[in-house]
């Protein structure tokens, strides 16, 4: 829900995504790859305000502030990139772009955003603030503009934005087939508890899955509609699987070096997205946190959270 700064602003939650497991299919023939996936929307997130303007310009700012990012706990923050790329280039820019096509007026608008999720990490970052900003911008001007129309407008700006649009209505979790577009919910999972961590590098999603292209060694057997037949089901945690690990190891070492550090300590870690971010599970929020300053302590960044909770199936789309 929507915090309301006051008559004409708003704050939304934008979480980062886990990919609790990952099935990737051979690419088609316009080069994008199918998947199946269990998708899981987090606690850990960035901070999208946005105030409604009477007149002038939309004014767009960015902000990376890692002491913002726990205020409830002092956590050591992800490494966070400087904001190197134009404005214009930013999915929350084209999230607003898209929004004021499709309702055919000006929405000016003041957007100012607390980064804390990484570009590059697998946790869809800036996939989440867009979908923030079409769900914000539709509350503030009282558009009328569907829940389903709102996905379908998330999913055309990209792969992980449809089912962060629908995390914002409490959907938290979903198995994601065909190239993302298909989102079926899932309201029976258990919340649980988790730990990220941050090698000290990114990877380029292009470049993982042209990795993962090149070896065919590195892609899983298993047909992708078993996968997803097995995964619909709910009810329990997948078993965790991601095809594009190895890839991802390939294009950025610092993976390999950050998992193989956890193994010698006794801890299994896995893969979200396309990297660079890995997951470590955990028993309860006092065992993250614990777990967290372990893992610090053999010099990788880790930060405690654990999964959103899900609105009843009843609820749903």
């Amino acid at each position: 829900m929507p915090i309301v700064l006051d008559t004409t602003g708003v704050s939304r939650h934008c979480p980062a995504k886990l990919n609790l497991a990952l099935a990737v299919g051979d690419p088609r023939e316009d080069g994008l790859h199918p998947i199946a996936s269990v998708m899981v929307a987090l606690d850990f997130g960035d901070t999208l305000y946005i105030n409604r303007l009477f007149d002038g310009p939309s004014r767009f700012v960015r902000e990376y502030d890692p002491d913002k990012f726990d205020l409830e706990a002092e956590f050591e923050a992800p490494p966070i990139q400087p904001v190197d790329w134009p404005i214009e280039q930013d999915l929350i820019y084209k999230a607003h772009a898209l929004m004021e096509k499709t309702v055919g007026r000006e929405l000016p608008i003041e957007c100012g955003l607390d980064k804390r999720v990484p570009a590059g990490a697998g946790l869809g970052g800036g996939s989440s603030d867009a979908a923030g900003m079409l769900v914000a911008l539709r509350d503030l001007f009282g558009l009328g503009v569907t829940d389903e129309r709102l996905v379908q407008l998330g999913q055309s700006l990209g792969a992980d934005v449809g089912f962060l649009v629908h995390a914002q209505f409490g959907r938290t979790v979903a198995l994601v087939t065909g190239i993302g577009e298909v989102i079926e919910p899932i309201g029976t999972l258990p919340v649980f508890d988790v730990v990220l961590v941050f090698p000290d590098g990114k990877c380029p999603t292009a470049e993982v899955y042209a990795a993962f292209d090149r070896d065919a060694a590195l892609a899983d057997a298993e047909d992708l509609v078993a996968c997803a037949q097995r995964w619909r089901l709910g009810g329990e945690l997948p078993a965790f699987r991601n095809d594009l690990f190895h890839a991802a190891e390939r294009v950025c070492p610092p993976v390999s070096v950050a998992r193989s550090k956890l193994a010698a300590s006794g801890i299994d870690a896995n893969l979200t997205g396309s990297g660079s971010a890995l997951f470590v599970m955990a028993d309860s929020e006092d065992q993250s946190s614990e777990l967290a300053g372990h893992i610090r302590g053999l010099g990788l960044v880790a930060v405690a959270t654990r999964a959103a909770r899900s609105q009843k199936s009843s609820d749903m789309l």
